[in-house]
């Protein structure tokens, strides 16, 4: 297989505002359209490694964690308060990797909201974090467990205003995974409602995503 890392510029791109979801979609669309169904259908789907730094440390950040120093890098710590926005957005980005086709693959660590900037600093060892998103990620691994479409390589990706990403999975149970990456409500018009997996709540085709939020519509 292929490590993913142009999936997980073009993901943290669109945290970062250097993508909307218009470029998102395109980015995920070329994938689709240019690698052979084969190799597209196991990609290593990261969005950490050890290569890079981790994805809480990187949402946290303002700035590219690269322009430190390796003493600076040794002793970066996050607020608080930081750590906590980063973890609502790590849902964010991880609902969009586990909605994909390809491999969800999680740096150890990650599902507990480890944070780290390169190498050594991303490695062991292993604890669970204030903010941990375990619950999330072991919900996210149901889903994907209990719905085969999203183990095909049959998807569809478009945008509902520049803020908000819909991947369709289509098929005999079809999901629709929908993402607000803003700090305000954003409007959803899916071509169908459907009960969301993520809270047990059903939507219309219609509805208002909260902010900094995520819903993977069954039937939509």
């Amino acid at each position: 297989s292929v490590m993913n890392y142009p999936l997980r510029a073009a993901v943290l791109g669109f945290r970062h505002g250097r993508l909307d979801a218009y470029g998102l979609r395109d980015c995920l669309d070329c994938q689709r359209l240019n690698y052979p169904q084969p190799m597209y259908g196991c990609l290593m789907n990261l969005l950490s490694s050890h290569d890079v730094e981790r994805l809480r440390t990187n949402l946290s950040a303002d700035f590219d964690v690269k322009s430190l120093s390796r003493d600076e890098q040794a002793a970066f710590a996050p607020g608080a308060a930081a750590l906590e926005h980063a973890a609502r957005l790590e849902r964010l980005c991880a609902a969009i990797q586990f909605s994909l086709p390809g491999m969800p693959s999680v740096y150890y660590g990650d599902e507990v909201g480890m944070s780290g900037c390169r190498d050594p600093f991303n490695r062991l060892p292993w604890h669970e974090e204030q903010f941990s998103p375990l619950g999330f990620y072991r919900r996210l691994s149901a889903i994907r467990a209990s719905h085969s479409v999203m183990s095909t390589v049959e998807a569809e990706f478009s945008a509902c205003g520049p803020d908000v990403l819909v991947i369709r999975r289509p098929g005999n149970g079809e999901t629709v995974t929908v993402i607000n990456r803003a700090a305000s409500a954003r409007p959803a018009l899916l071509r169908r409602g459907g009960r969301d997996l993520l809270t047990g709540e059903t939507l219309p085709s219609a509805f208002m995503l909260p902010p900094y939020s995520a819903a993977i519509l069954e039937g939509a």
